[in-house]
């Protein structure tokens, strides 16, 4: 006996016997290929033996327990032979002369086979004679797989010879052997059979038949069930046989070897006999039977969920009932609540599918027999914790989410439980229960969708967790939020009671708790606008300027503290405090990952996107716009500011962009309803408020972020210019400027914010003269202060575009087409154009790069100013203060670029100079 202790014992063991097994295989072919199978099968015999030893042996590798026991596989590390595979070799050469001796003579090939197969019997030891057996049989069997009855005949014979092996291991892959070899030749219905059923029915009429119509067939699935319950029996020996001191090790045998014991099933299942009648009336009974009176806990664990496993979908739901029945039969030992959340799995999976799959579900309520049975468990396993208790209920919320989308009680009902659960617990939540809990949280949002947060167990539940599990469990529930279709924020009920869920995104845990849901002042200010019988606020804006002058004080002197110790440090001093300010929102949270907040205050910013009303309903020629609609989105944004408000600078920086977007989406929609003389009427919430509350918003985001900020403040100011308000866009523009003067710093930035303030400018076409030459005076002024001097040329290149290349106003455009107005309207519009100061911006630029030091550089900047240059010819710019200017920079290009060997490119573009010159001058 090999001592399985001892690891240097069991490798020299396992090497001796891999020898053997190489050597006698070697000469088993060896013979074969001499045609000497008589001496053939001697070497087989003696390769077989080396499975009839009672030696075992384990293998340790990187600590996973490998049972080589008969060294069946031998290939498992060191890619050993396979004694199965050196029998096919012996198998297919039986075959080949099988089929030479069936050309000649049927009765002859016949008649050598059956003797073969005698032959083998007189061999010594069960072990081999068996193996050898069925070796021989399967040529029998493939030959002649039409004849059914010798087929079964044969096939039974077999199986009854393999009960003289009670050997647990040898008899498993004594069986397993067989149930691989007979596979191919087991009767069955053909596979061209598209319904079974219509097989079955031998009488051609609308009863469905049965396996006694077809006994061939039944013997089939007789030999299978058979093997099986053979192979269970063997299975549950080897727990008791040996030690008691050695039991954890045969437990682990055991589960090294459970798979030759599921490959049944997985036979079973590849039967296309096994209809859903059959499967229901005649197989299940018999497997249910088999596995309840093992009464061992490892195979009713394995064996159960093979079953789940291995057969559809629609014979789970033809046979819940039965299984379920069956499943408080097991053993007291047997984890019942994992056997029902995976067949709960298994079927939720099969209602995703599609909505016909969903259809079975209708048909038959699933849930409620899932329930009682879940309660059933509950009941009468005692020993069940609350970590179990909840697992099958939060599977029971998936479950009923994912087959029964449009029953909310269900779902809610778990819910209830649940909490019932942990309430008598004590309110106490485990840490192997946080997971469950996380998963009944976000179990409900796909199918229930922001109804769920209208149940109060639901919104209960999450008070049960750190605040590290709400941080991570409300990230999830937002990331499922804003991945479903047609799902917004509408009401301010749903903000409200969204956002309380959501607490550790945009609040810390140490911060004033009693400010948190704080609207007393919005609720007061909203019970002063609202009407008799209604819940609507009046338009109005005293309220919000109230609000105003109670921060504007303090945010004023702030940034004027700011601001004066900017200009007594320099500029560097700016940037520094900036920086200093984000170090210190920083250092504020407590949260040490940046790449995880970040990640999570970007889904509260698509969130922030979900805050969303409409004006009209399904009635669209009603034409019922309504008051409530508008002001409830409004109040809905108020209340969203609210919550980001108390978030700290480092959410701000994340959150407010949004909102405002949000917000300019909100007024270019009411903007457009407004030129409805007809809906105008319905609409009391205008404009001019809403960009109040946007004021409000980029005031307190330009002093956290001012690079954004000078960008928002853009945005808004352009967004007022689309409504036609000149006044609010010019207030807009001047703040950008104003953000940009007291904050930005950085060069590159203050570049790159001019750019977009040109831009800007230029696209406006509402503007007074005296704002609209304010505005631009300020552009040149900045571009002249920049710091480096590609960037100072550049800039004064482009505002020369806001001296000459301009929009026209609505105004003056309305009138051109009128005979006598048309020269009085051009008379106003060549006022926004002033030739001589655009020349002046590019004259200026010329002489910064003429300025610079780097001659490649100063090369690309010459092209891009001359092409500016053109460009204003082209839009027939007057040339009576420019032609000279011009001539003398051409000059200077030509001497740089033969200087630099670059004459090519800037004679094609002075070549097209002159040519447009021309043409502009015909």
């Amino acid at each position: 006996m090999v001592d399985t202790n001892n690891p240097e014992e069991q490798e020299r063991y396992f090497k001796d016997a891999t020898e053997n097994v190489r050597r006698n295989a070697f000469y088993m072919q060896e013979e074969l290929d001499k045609d000497r199978l008589h001496d053939a099968i001697k070497h087989a015999y003696t390769m077989i033996g080396e499975l009839r030893t009672s030696k075992q042996v384990i293998e340790n590798n990187n600590n996973n327990l490998f049972l080589c026991q008969c060294f069946v596989c031998m290939c498992k590390k060191k890619k050993k032979m396979m004694v199965t595979s050196e029998l096919a070799h012996l198998e297919t050469h039986v075959m080949d002369k099988f089929r030479e001796k069936q050309k000649a003579n049927e009765a002859t090939a016949l008649e050598w086979l059956t003797e073969l197969y005698n032959r083998v019997q007189f061999c010594g030891n069960i072990v081999p004679r068996l193996y050898l057996l069925i070796t021989v049989a399967s040529v029998k069997l493939k030959a002649y797989k039409e004849w059914h009855e010798d087929t079964m005949k044969t096939i039974f014979d077999v199986v009854e010879l393999s009960k003289g092996v009670q050997h647990p291991t040898r008899g498993l892959f004594l069986r397993n052997y067989l149930s691989q070899v007979c596979r191919s030749a087991l009767p069955d219905v053909p596979d061209g059979v598209l319904n079974v059923l219509n097989f079955y029915n031998h009488n051609n009429n609308d009863d469905v038949g049965s396996l006694d119509d077809h006994p061939f067939i039944k013997q089939s699935v007789d030999f299978v069930l058979k093997n099986f319950a053979e192979m269970t029996r063997l299975w549950v020996r080897m727990q008791h046989q040996g030690a008691v001191r050695d039991r954890v090790r045969r437990e682990k045998e055991r589960l090294q070897l459970r798979m030759l014991v599921g490959t049944n099933l997985r036979r079973l299942s590849e039967l296309n006999c096994i209809s859903k009648a059959v499967y229901q009336d005649y197989v299940l009974k018999n497997l249910l039977e088999n596995i309840v009176k093992s009464k061992d806990k490892i195979a009713q664990d394995y064996l159960m969920e093979c079953i789940i496993m291995v057969f559809g979908d629609e014979y789970h739901l033809a046979t819940l009932e039965s299984f379920l029945s069956a499943v408080n039969k097991l053993h007291s030992s047997v984890a019942v609540n994992q056997i029902v959340i995976k067949l709960m799995n298994r079927l939720a999976k099969y209602a995703e599918q599609g909505a016909d799959h969903r259809q079975s579900f209708q048909d038959k309520n699933v849930f409620e027999t899932f329930e009682q049975q879940v309660k059933e468990i509950i009941q009468k396993h005692t020993k069940l914790t609350i970590d179990d208790t909840l697992g099958l209920y939060v599977e029971l919320v998936n479950f009923a989410a994912q087959c029964y989308p449009g029953k909310d009680d269900y779902v809610v009902s778990m819910i209830k439980e649940s909490l019932h659960t942990i309430q008598k617990n004590n309110n106490q939540v485990p840490a192997s229960s946080v997971a469950h809990l996380s998963r009944m949280l976000l179990a409900p949002l796909k199918s229930m969708q922001l109804r769920v947060f209208e149940v109060k167990e639901y919104r209960d539940l999450i008070s049960f967790l750190d605040f590290a599990q709400k941080r991570q469990v409300s990230a999830d529930m937002v990331g499922s939020l804003v991945q479903l279709d047609n799902v917004y924020l509408r009401t301010p009920e749903q903000v409200e009671l969204v956002f309380g869920m959501i607490e550790p995104l945009w609040c810390d845990p140490d911060q004033d708790k009693s400010k948190k849901h704080d609207t007393a002042g919005l609720d007061k200010d909203k019970d002063k606008d609202t009407e008799k019988g209604g819940n609507v606020k009046k338009s109005g804006d005293d309220d919000e300027q109230g609000q105003d002058k109670d921060d504007a004080p303090k945010k004023k002197d702030k940034s004027k503290k700011k601001a004066d110790s900017e200009r007594d440090d320099g500029g560097d001093s700016s940037c520094e405090s900036i920086h200093e300010q984000h170090t210190a929102g920083r250092e504020e949270t407590k949260s040490s990952d940046d790449e995880t907040f970040e990640n999570e205050q970007n889904l509260m910013a698509k969130l922030i996107q979900l805050i969303y009303n409409e004006d009209t309903d399904t009635h669209y020629q009603a034409l019922l716009y309504t008051y409530a609609y508008i002001y409830t989105y409004i109040y809905t944004l108020h209340l969203a500011r609210k919550y980001f408000g108390q978030g700290g600078d480092r959410r701000l920086v994340y959150t407010f962009p949004p909102l405002v977007f949000n917000c300019l989406s909100l007024i270019a929609r009411t903007h457009g309803l407004l030129s409805s003389e007809e809906r105008s009427n319905a609409i009391t919430m205008k404009p001019k408020k809403m960009f109040q509350f946007v004021h409000k918003i980029c005031h307190i985001y330009g002093t956290h972020c001012p690079e954004l900020g000078c960008r928002i403040w853009l945005q808004a100011a352009l967004a007022a210019e689309r409504c036609a308000l000149s006044e609010i866009s010019y207030e807009f523009f001047s703040q950008a400027f104003l953000c940009y003067e007291e904050y930005v710093s950085d060069s590159n930035e203050q570049y790159e914010a001019l750019r977009c303030f040109i831009s800007g400018l230029q696209s406006v076409k509402n503007l007074e003269q005296d704002n609209f030459d304010t505005l631009r005076s300020k552009c040149v002024q900045h571009a002249q202060r920049l710091l480096k001097k590609p960037h100072c040329a550049r800039t004064l290149a482009l505002c020369a575009h806001l001296y000459w290349d301009v929009a026209y106003t609505p105004f003056f455009n309305f009138f051109l087409h009128i005979k006598y107005l048309h020269i009085m309207c051009i008379f106003f519009i060549t006022e926004f154009k002033q030739a001589d100061v655009a020349t002046k911006c590019l004259k200026k630029s010329g002489q910064k790069i003429n300025s610079m030091m780097d001659g490649v550089e100063k090369i690309e900047m010459f092209v891009e100013l001359l092409n500016k240059y053109v460009y204003l010819i082209m839009k027939q710019c007057p040339d009576v203060t420019m032609i000279f200017p011009f001539v003398h920079f051409v000059y200077l290009c030509i001497y740089t670029c033969l200087l630099f060997s670059f004459f090519d490119r800037f004679f094609r573009n002075i070549y097209f100079y002159f040519y447009f010159r021309l043409n502009c001058r015909k």
